[in-house]
């Protein structure tokens, strides 16, 4: 969120009151925040990216959820619940039980860096393998189709490559945008880029 829009969300919060755009009344309102982030705000705070005010305002109660790879324990209980779903969807009750004899020893071995999605879109696949060869899957087949772990490796290498290479990008607009004291037509103006153009980047930066 751009530091001009953090400083309006603060004042909502303080004075418990907003105004709707075109209008001139304040409405009061009685609302609580719930927020979700995977970046350090207190690190953006010291950077001056992120309202001191605004972080204390957000940070009363902090519930921090591990990576799926930090919880090993919670792969059987998900699994247990999405690999049935996708196999009920796809007509195939009478392979749930070994389907989950099959696939659990494997599913615990896995690192999960696309986390709880990524879990997902491994149910789905083996779904459908059982659909391709008309039965459930032995464990063999199983960790064969899980075997991919070069690939996997090769992936996150270039996704990681891409990620520094926006990080770069997004922390330069970042600057830009604040030695223009937030005005983002003169910031689009310097960065030789449309506004509509500014704010997908700072969308982007902020993902």
């Amino acid at each position: 969120m751009p530091l001009p829009l953090q400083t309006r969300l603060l004042r909502a919060l303080q004075e418990k009151e907003i105004t709707r755009v075109g209008s001139v009344d304040t409405i009061p309102v009685d609302v609580r925040i719930v927020a979700a982030t995977h970046r350090n705000l207190l690190s953006m705070v010291r950077a001056g990216d992120f309202r001191e005010d605004l972080y204390y305002r957000l940070n009363i109660l902090q519930v921090v959820v591990p990576p799926l790879r930090g919880r090993p324990e919670d792969i059987d209980a998900l699994a247990r619940r999405l690999l049935p779903a996708a196999l009920r969807r796809a007509g195939l009750d009478d392979a749930v039980a070994p389907m989950l004899t099959a696939s659990l020893p494997v599913l615990r071995e896995g690192a999960w860096p696309g986390n709880v999605r990524e879990l997902e879109n491994v149910v789905e696949r083996l779904t459908m393998a059982c659909l391709t060869v008309g039965r459930p899957l032995l464990r063999r087949e199983v960790r064969a189709m899980l075997a991919d772990e070069p690939a996997r490796q090769q992936a996150r290498a270039v996704q990681s490559l891409s990620t520094v290479r926006a990080g770069q990008e997004a922390a330069h607009v970042c600057a830009v945008l604040a030695e223009c004291g937030g005005n983002h037509q003169e910031a689009a103006r310097r960065l030789g880029i449309s506004r509509t153009t500014l704010w997908r980047k700072i969308k982007a930066a902020r993902v």
